[in-house]
């Protein structure tokens, strides 16, 4: 952006055009230039070494598609002869093998990296936060690690309401 709206008679002074505001004493993330905010779309692609996000400016002409993902990477598979499935391409001998696959994804569902952001992604926490979820490979939250996410005010308000009411209940209940 800077590169694009530099005007040479700033000089060494771009910091006077283009800004971020000052939200709770750290930088906001809005990039300005003259107080009003630019419009801009920008790509997150994993972190630098010093944990800082990767950010690179899309085209102004982009327009993000939304994905429904209708199956994982989970599956099963079975290798069986030939002669043993019906429907299988003629001339194949007793010597030749099938292998059957079966995705085995029921829920559709897998963790977005950004999921571990409070209040980051809020689709996620909106389904996570669903009544009667099943989910698997996840830690429990409970005890010392839930209160220590439930009773770290400033935290915790980042969390979308949704899953702020699961928490939060699920502390009341460990307590109660």
């Amino acid at each position: 952006m800077i590169k694009r709206f530099y005007r040479p008679s700033w000089g060494e002074d771009w910091r006077k055009y283009i800004t971020v505001d000052e939200i709770d004493g750290a930088a906001g993330h809005e990039l300005k230039m003259f107080d009003r905010g630019i419009i801009a779309s920008y790509l997150r692609m994993g972190f630098d070494e010093d944990a800082k996000w990767r950010l690179f400016k899309v085209r102004q002409d982009f327009i993000a598609a939304d994905k429904v993902q209708m199956e994982d990477d989970i599956r099963t598979s079975v290798v069986v002869p030939a002669n043993c499935v019906d429907g299988c391409p003629g001339g194949m001998s007793k010597e030749h093998s099938v292998k059957l696959v079966k995705n085995c994804e029921f829920r559709l569902f897998q963790r977005p990296d950004d999921a571990i952001h409070p209040g980051f992604d809020k689709q996620t926490e909106k389904d996570m936060a669903q009544y009667g979820n099943f989910v698997a490979n996840y830690e429990p939250l409970k005890g010392e690690q839930l209160n220590n996410v439930v009773e770290d005010v400033l935290n915790f308000t980042l969390f979308t309401d949704p899953m702020r009411d699961l928490l939060q209940g699920a502390y009341d209940e460990q307590k109660g």
